[in-house]
C-alpha cells in the first residue's frame, strides 16, 4: 500500500465473508485428486504485502479494509465451535511466525563482535571483575546480565563464583549455587549475621578451601563455630583475628580448639585467640602464626616438633605458666626461612630450635621493669650465633616511645631486634656485642619524625665498632640531630672509608655536608671519595648543590618526594650517572 492511499488487495474480486472462510478451508486441505490448484487472489494480494504484525487475523483485517460487522461475523466464523479446522491452522501459523521471529533475532545476534569473543577471552575479563579481584559482587552479576552467551560462559566456569565474602551476604545462595564442586574461599569480616553466614556455608564444609575471618568482636561460642570448619579435608588456609576478643572469663576457660586431621592445611592463623589450640601432625603446613598467650611453652614446642616443615613462624604474648616444662632435646626446623617472636621473653623458647644459617629472625621486646635480665639474655646467648657470620647489613630503627628496632640482614640470612626501653644500656651493649661478630657493610639509622631528644651518641656507638662499614642511610634526622651527630664523629674515622651515603627526609643536608667536607679538608684527607650520595625529598634545587659536591662524589642521585624516576644533570659528571629509584623501607612483617 502506499502511503497515505488505502487500497483493496482484491481488485476485481467481488468477497463475501462466508466465500472468504470458505476459500480458506478449501486452500487448508489442498487440491483434489486430478483437479488442478486455484490460485486465491486474496493469498496473492497478501503474499505481496509486508506484515506489520504476527497475528494473522488481525493482518488479514487489516489487507481487506473491513468493516467492524464484517471483521466481527469473520471472526465468529473461525471460532472452534463453529470452524475448528481453520482456527487449528491459524494457530500454527502464528505460533511458527513467533518461533521464526525468535530466531532470527538470535541469527541477528550471533553476528554481534560482543558474540564473537571466545569463551576463554570472557573468562579473563572475570578475573578482574569478580569479588576476589574487586572486592565486589556487583562487576560479575552485571557480566552475567550481558546476553546469554556470556551468561552461559560464566555459569560454565565454578572458579568464577568460588569466593564468598560476608559483603554482600545477600547474594551468598546465589554464589554458592554457582560455585558448583568447585573449592570455595570464605572471607568474612563482618560480625553481623555470622551465625547465619555459618549456618549458610556448614553443608559446604568439604569443598572449603580457604576461610579467613577479620572481625572485630566475637563470643566464644561463634569462634567454636568457626573452628569445626577446621576439619574439612581441601582446607589450606585457615585464618581468625579478632580486634577485641573475648576477656578471660569461666566460659573462656577449659576450652579447646581442636584441628583434626587436615591434610591439605598449609597457612594457619590464630591471631589472637583466646582458646587453647590442640593439633594433630600437619604434614603440609608451612606457614604459622599464633598467640601463644593461651597456650603453654610445652604445647607449642610439641607442635613445632610435630611439623618440621614449617618455613614461616609468628608467635605472639608470653606463654601461658608452664610450670612443668618437659624437658625435651633440640628441636631442628630444617625449612625454617623466617621467624617472629613478639611482645615476649623469647630466651627459653629459642635455646629448644635448631634452625639453618639463611633463616631471618625478628624479636620484639616489651620492656617489664620488673623482670630479671635474664628474662633478655637473647643477644648474650646467641653471642656466638653461626648465623651472624658473614651478615652485611644493619637496621637501627629509633621510634616514639622509645623503642629501637636492629635488623641484620646478609648474604645468609638476618636478625631482627626490637626493643621498648632505648634508655637500657644493657640490652643496648648485648646487641652490640650480639653484632661484633657480624661483618657489617651497611647501617641504617632511621627516627621517627616526632621523636625529639634521641641519644645520638648510641648511635656512634654502633659505628664504632662496625671496622668495614661502607654505606650509612640516615633517614629522619633533623638539623639538631645532624649537629650533634657531626660533632660526635669529629675525632673519629669513619667517614674516611665510607663509599655510599643516603639521607631520607633530612633537614639542613647541604650544610651538614659542607662541614663534613671542610673537616676532611682540614685532615688534608685524600681519601674523601663518595661512590654514591643518595637525597631524597630535597628541601633545594638541585643546582645548589653543585657547588657542594662537586670532586667528592662520584654519582649523586636526587628524589623528589612521590617520584618513580627522576633523572638530574649534574655539571661535570656524566648525565648516565645522575639516575635516582624510589627509595623503600625495610618492612619488619615477613
Amino acid at each position: 500500500m502506499q502511503a497515505g492511499k488505502r487500497t483493496r488487495p482484491c481488485k476485481g474480486a467481488s468477497l463475501t465473508v462466508l466465500g472468504l472462510v470458505l476459500s480458506l478451508d478449501e486452500s487448508a486441505k489442498g487440491p483434489t485428486k486430478g483437479a488442478q490448484a486455484i490460485s486465491c487472489p486474496l493469498t496473492a494480494a497478501m503474499s505481496s504485502l509486508r506484515p506489520e504484525t504476527t497475528l494473522p487475523i488481525a493482518e488479514l483485517f487489516r489487507a481487506l479494509d473491513l468493516k467492524v460487522a464484517e471483521q466481527i461475523s469473520l471472526a465468529r466464523s473461525v471460532r472452534p465451535g463453529q470452524n475448528p479446522f481453520s482456527h487449528q491452522v491459524l494457530q500454527e501459523l502464528d505460533s511458527g511466525a513467533q518461533r521464526l521471529l525468535v530466531r532470527l533475532e538470535e541469527l541477528k545476534n550471533s553476528h554481534q563482535p560482543i558474540q564473537q569473543l571466545p569463551p576463554d577471552v570472557i573468562l579473563t575479563i572475570a578475573t578482574y571483575l569478580n569479588p576476589r579481584t574487586c572486592g565486589d559482587c556487583q562487576p560479575l552479576m552485571a557480566m552475567s546480565q550481558v546476553c546469554r552467551y556470556w551468561r552461559e560462559s560464566l555459569l560454565s566456569n565454578w572458579e568464577s563464583w568460588s569466593f564468598v565474602s560476608s559483603e554482600y551476604i545477600e547474594l551468598l545462595p546465589v554464589f554458592l549455587e554457582r560455585s558448583g564442586s568447585y573449592p570455595l574461599e570464605i572471607n568474612l569480616d563482618s560480625s553481623t549475621l555470622l551465625d547465619h553466614i555459618i549456618q549458610r556455608i556448614e553443608p559446604h564444609t568439604n569443598r572449603l578451601a580457604s576461610l579467613r575471618c577479620d572481625l572485630e568482636e566475637a563470643n566464644i561460642f561463634t569462634l567454636q563455630s568457626l573452628s569445626q570448619f577446621g576439619h574439612s579435608p581441601s582446607l589450606h588456609t585457615f585464618s581468625i583475628k579478632i580486634s577485641r576478643p573475648p576477656t578471660d572469663t569461666p566460659e573462656v576457660e577449659g576450652m579447646v580448639l581442636f584441628l583434626g586431621d587436615t591434610p591439605a592445611l598449609r597457612t594457619l592463623e590464630l591471631f589472637p585467640f583466646p582458646l587453647v589450640p590442640q593439633f594433630r601432625e600437619l604434614k603440609r603446613l608451612v606457614d604459622l602464626r599464633l598467640d601463644v598467650r593461651y597456650s603453654t611453652l610445652t604445647a607449642v614446642l610439641d607442635l613445632l616438633s610435630a611439623n618440621p616443615s614449617l618455613e614461616r613462624v609468628r608467635l605472639l604474648g608470653n606463654f601461658n605458666d608452664d610450670e612443668d616444662v618437659r624437658p625435651t632435646g633440640s628441636i631442628s626446623m630444617r625449612q625454617l626461612r623466617f621467624l617472629a617472636v613478639e611482645r615476649c621473653t623469647p630466651c627459653l623458647f629459642l635455646e629448644k630450635l635448631t634452625f639453618p644459617r639463611n633463616v631471618r629472625i625478628f624479636i620484639r621486646y616489651n620492656y617489664i621493669p620488673h623482670l630479671p635480665s635474664s628474662a633478655y639474655a637473647l643477644p648474650r646467648a646467641m653471642r656466638g650465633y653461626t648465623n651472624l657470620q658473614g651478615m652485611s647489613s644493619l637496621h637501627a630503627l629509633m621510634t616514639y616511645p622509645n623503642e629501637t628496632y636492629v635488623d641484620v640482614t646478609g648474604p645468609h640470612g638476618s636478625v631482627a631486634l626490637q626493643y621498648t626501653d632505648l634508655q637500657n644500656d644493657t640490652i643496648l651493649s648485648d646487641a652490640i656485642d650480639m653484632l661484633s661478630v657480624a661483618e657489617i657493610t651497611h647501617l641504617t639509622c632511621e627516627f621517627h619524625p616526632t621523636f625529639v631528644g634521641v641519644e645520638i651518641g648510641k648511635v656512634v656507638t654502633i659505628m664504632d665498632i662496625l671496622p668495614h662499614l661502607e654505606e650509612i642511610v640516615l633517614v629522619h634526622f633533623g638539623s639538631g640531630d645532624m649537629q650533634n651527630f657531626l660533632s660526635a664523629l669529629r675525632d673519629m674515622n669513619r667517614w674516611m672509608g665510607l663509599r655510599r651515603l643516603k639521607f631520607v627526609h633530612c633537614h639542613q643536608i647541604a650544610d651538614w655536608i659542607s662541614d663534613l667536607i671542610h673537616v676532611a679538608l682540614e685532615r688534608e684527607s685524600v681519601d674523601l671519595m663518595w661512590d654514591t650520595v643518595t637525597i631524597v625529598d630535597v628541601e633545594r634545587e638541585p643546582t645548589e648543590w653543585f657547588g657542594v659536591l662537586e670532586g667528592f662524589v662520584g654519582t649523586l642521585e636526587i628524589i623528589e618526594e612521590e617520584a618513580e624516576q627522576v633523572q638530574r644533570s649534574v655539571r661535570g659528571w656524566d648525565e648516565a650517572n645522575c639516575t635516582a629509584t624510589r627509595v623503600s623501607v625495610p618492612a619488619w612483617d615477613d
